[in-house]
């Protein structure tokens, strides 16, 4: 129902495919991501690759090596970004998520310590999220857990409904410090 310019705006297509992987549907993601050519989506309240959403959804599909495919252009998209914005902390956030998919486990939890430790001693609420999706994203319940607490109904990214619905927390299903959470 949004008018015609704002439909393709960054925002809107990020909450489209997030919405599409909400339901399980891949076609939806699918229709939405190509609404844009733009490999990253980015505005004030958004800022991922593209290609990770896509990812998620041939994942929950059961097309894990199309998954795969697009969890490498994540990546790459996310490295080239870092290239020209060296020193973007959430950036190492990016690339975790996307390497835990590709199964590199110690490398995403090595891009994770590095940006917690820097934002240890002023966690504001947005790097609480950011770390809870991020933890959540490599499986680790016991980390995301404080985070996740935290950041609960402050966004729409982390709220009671959204624990139960988005695949970004399939990964800690079924373990005791995210199921005492939900």
């Amino acid at each position: 129902q949004l008018p015609l310019m704002e439909r393709a705006s960054d925002r809107a297509i990020y909450t489209l495919m997030w919405c599409g992987l909400m339901d399980g549907d891949l076609n939806r993601v699918l229709r939405a991501a190509a609404m844009t050519p733009r490999p990253f989506l980015q505005d004030s309240n958004v800022a991922q690759a593209k290609d990770v959403l896509i990812g998620q959804a041939y994942s929950r599909a059961g097309k894990q090596n199309l998954a795969q495919q697009h969890f490498r252009k994540a990546e790459l998209v996310v490295r080239e970004r870092m290239q020209l914005k060296p020193g973007e902390q959430t950036d190492h956030l990016r690339i975790a998520h996307a390497v835990s998919a590709l199964g590199r486990k110690a490398e995403a939890a090595r891009e994770i310590a590095t940006v917690e430790a820097a934002w240890r001693e002023e966690m504001t609420f947005g790097r609480s999220r950011l770390l809870a999706v991020t933890y959540g994203a490599i499986g680790d319940a016991e980390r995301a857990a404080p985070y996740i607490e935290r950041a609960l109904n402050g966004s729409p990214v982390v709220t009671d409904h959204t624990l139960l619905l988005d695949p970004r927390w399939d990964a800690l299903r079924g373990q005791p410090a995210f199921d005492a959470i939900l």
